[in-house]
């Protein structure tokens, strides 16, 4: 073992010497490779001369004429051949010594020739004022360059060295380990050699005491199976011992402790013991079969259990199976019956498409309202329940009939207190008959004054001033304002006239003309910065849509969708392929920019979102009905818990508004419906946006 550990480390020695010499190798190939060999050209001007050096060692300059150059650059390549020559010259009468290093004295001519072209570069850049940056500039670099290299042949020089110190180190250190390896290596072979022969006697002995414990033990148990075997036939015999036979008592007496001798002895114990393990692994066996053999076996109450549970379920499968046959049964009659009733569908249907190609289509009498007196709402009135013949003479009647008298003049209703202010006149006024566009562009003017100079006044006197400000004649005036006014009442389904009519009346807030034109604004102010950081001049689909997401972060999705295409719909162009004009989506026209696709648009989702976080101030109150009546303390509760973040006196003020009361201890609980549809006439909408999308 000893021979083979000592020649393993010899081993593992001598292949770190070889790593180490290999590593010093590369190094003096490196060395040698960074050092310039003797053919290096030395830096010089390259332009003007066309070889460096020949095989004689002599300078070959351009064939160029004396006449064609400078006198300062034929004295300076005389002077630079004269030095060269003195250098070459040098050189050869120093290698002529034999333990010359070639290497080393190339690099000492090499950089006295170098020395030599330095100062001609600086006399030529004195004497060239033209190129003179350019030229110092590549001098400089050269000269950067050659320290650089010189930095790393010293650096590899040291490197040279201390890698030869290195080596000599290491064989000095495999010199003293073989050395002293030699001696303990011969020491311990012998002392190997002593305890091999010493295990070899131990051994020996060992198997010959085995040997004797084993004849004894034999013996041992032929004489303990003697002795109990002459015990047991003496037990079987009764053999009683004599009263006057001393002898044979002392002979019984002395067999009795002598079979408690044997009882006691170690190895009867161990054939006992041997015995025993026998009678336990046959147990063990036994057990195991019995287990494997009553394993599927349940006891009597479990069995029990399971049979009443069985039973239990056979009952309910007996009851669900005649329900079952019932429903089948009902289910066979609803199929017969909904056979039928496809079937007279399917007639009607035909029907329907012969009576569609035979009659003619019903008018909308419901359009009729407009140009009537009283508009739509009186409409239904007086045509509600009537034919179509009986409502063409209503309308006959009110065009050209008896009311035609009143639909050529307009009459005062008064200057009594209970009138509204802005109606308080007496007397008759021309009917100018105006139509939707006439209406709508008015009320956006109105709009527009009323935002410039006075947002203070009830809407009501301030129509009274925008009319006295145009118009001084008292009936012109009054004119107008009752053309307005029956005009706005004829036209109330309109969105435009019908917000600014429930305005007047006080039906609705004002806020809610003025919050959509806010973030109108707002939201073409955030296109527009948009492009100006992409620099474009439209924005394409996704920009608009990142744009709205950015804008009104509680959005779905696909709200923004269709926000982005009622856009593109306004515009004419697909949304998907061309890009949107922001200036032309909003701009305004006559009536205003209520009109277009993309306001409708986001008026609706307002309102939709509106009456959503209504329902869910009523379902946070377990309010599910329409009919169903809120007190203030329990639309208090709701809204604190639906809009955490709101404010204590928003929340007092939005509730005045819909309980329509100044003190809200004297507020009567109102039905959840009127409650809807006074926070859309309030415009109460969530204080605080959600910062998350809804899918």
């Amino acid at each position: 073992m000893f021979p083979n550990l000592f020649h393993v480390k010899s081993v593992h020695r001598q292949v770190r010497l070889n790593e180490v010499l290999a590593r010093l190798e590369g190094a003096k190939i490196q060395h040698k490779i960074l050092k310039p060999p003797k053919s290096s050209m030395i830096p010089g001007c390259r332009h003007c001369r066309i070889r460096m050096k020949n095989s004689c060692g002599r300078k070959v300059f351009a064939n160029v004429s004396s006449r064609d150059k400078p006198v300062f650059i034929a004295k300076l390549e005389h002077f630079v051949e004269k030095e060269v020559n003195r250098i070459a010259s040098e050189k050869r009468s120093e290698c002529r010594e034999v333990s010359c290093d070639h290497l080393l004295c190339d690099q000492k001519k090499l950089d006295a020739e170098l020395a030599i072209y330095k100062s001609a570069f600086e006399v030529l850049l004195t004497k060239i004022r033209t190129f003179k940056p350019l030229l110092s500039r590549i001098k400089s670099t050269y000269d950067k360059c050659i320290e650089v290299r010189d930095d790393r042949m010293k650096l590899m020089e040291i490197v040279s060295s201390k890698l030869e110190t290195f080596k000599k180190t290491v064989e000095k250190k495999i010199d003293t380990i073989e050395r002293t390896g030699t001696g303990k290596v011969g020491a311990l072979m012998r002392e190997k050699s002593c305890l091999t022969e010493t295990v070899a006697k131990l051994r020996a002995d060992l198997e010959e005491s085995n040997g004797k414990i084993n004849c004894l033990r034999h013996e041992l148990l032929d004489c303990e199976e003697r002795e109990i075997r002459r015990i047991v036939n003496q037990r079987r015999q009764n053999i009683e011992p004599s009263s006057g036979g001393a002898k044979e008592t002392k002979m019984v007496r002395r067999q009795t402790a002598q079979s408690r001798r044997l009882l006691e002895d170690p190895v009867l114990m161990n054939i006992c013991l041997e015995r025993a393990r026998k009678d336990l692994s046959t147990a063990h066996r036994k057990i195991a079969e019995l287990e494997d053999t009553f394993r599927e076996v349940v006891p009597k109450w479990e069995l029990e259990r399971l049979e009443n549970r069985h039973q239990a379920f056979e009952r309910e499968y007996r009851n669900l199976s005649q329900e079952f046959e019932a429903l089948s049964k009902e289910h066979e009659a609803l199929k017969v019956n909904f056979e039928v009733v496809r079937e007279q569908k399917n007639s009607l249907r035909d029907r329907c498409k012969i009576l569609a190609h035979t009659n003619t289509p019903r008018p909308d009498w419901s359009k009729c309202g407009q140009f009537i007196q009283g508009g739509v709402q009186r409409w239904r009135d007086i045509t509600a329940k009537k034919s179509s013949e009986d409502r063409l003479t209503i309308l006959l009647s009110e065009l050209c009939g008896v009311a035609s008298a009143e639909n050529d003049y307009f009459v005062g209703q008064g200057t009594d207190p209970s009138v509204p202010v802005f109606l308080r006149y007496k007397g008759k006024m021309k009917n100018r008959k105006l139509g939707r566009r006439e209406v709508s562009i008015l009320i956006n003017d109105i709009w527009k004054s009323r935002m410039a100079s006075d947002m203070g006044t009830p809407m009501g006197e301030y129509v009274l001033k925008y009319f006295s400000e145009r118009y001084h004649i008292s009936l012109l005036r009054y004119e107008w304002i009752y053309n307005l006014y029956y005009a706005c009442q004829r036209l109330v389904y309109d969105d435009q006239i019908g917000l600014f009519w429930n305005i007047l009346w006080g039906n609705v807030v004002e806020e809610a003309y003025h919050a959509p034109r806010k973030e109108f604004v707002l939201l073409k102010r955030m296109m527009e910065m948009r492009m100006e950081d992409k620099k474009i001049n439209a924005l394409l689909a996704q920009d608009l849509m990142d744009v709205m997401d950015v804008m009104y972060p509680q959005k779905s999705n696909r709200d923004i969708e269709n926000i982005v295409y009622a856009a593109g719909k306004q515009l004419g162009i697909d949304p998907s392929t061309e890009a949107f004009d922001v200036a032309k989506l909003f701009a305004q026209t006559e009536e205003g920019w209520e009109r277009g696709d993309f306001a409708r648009e986001l008026a609706r989702q307002t309102k939709q979102e509106i009456t959503e976080f209504g329902k869910g101030i009523l379902h946070s109150i377990n309010i599910h009905d329409k009919t169903s009546e809120v007190t203030v303390e329990m639309l208090k509760k709701g809204f604190m818990e639906v809009d955490e973040d709101i404010h204590q006196n928003l929340l007092t003020q939005h509730l005045k508004w819909i309980y329509k009361v100044q003190d809200l201890s004297k507020a009567k609980p109102m039905v959840s419906s009127a409650i809807v549809r006074q926070m859309l006439n309030g415009y109460i909408r969530r204080s605080q946006l959600k910062n998350h999308r809804r899918n």
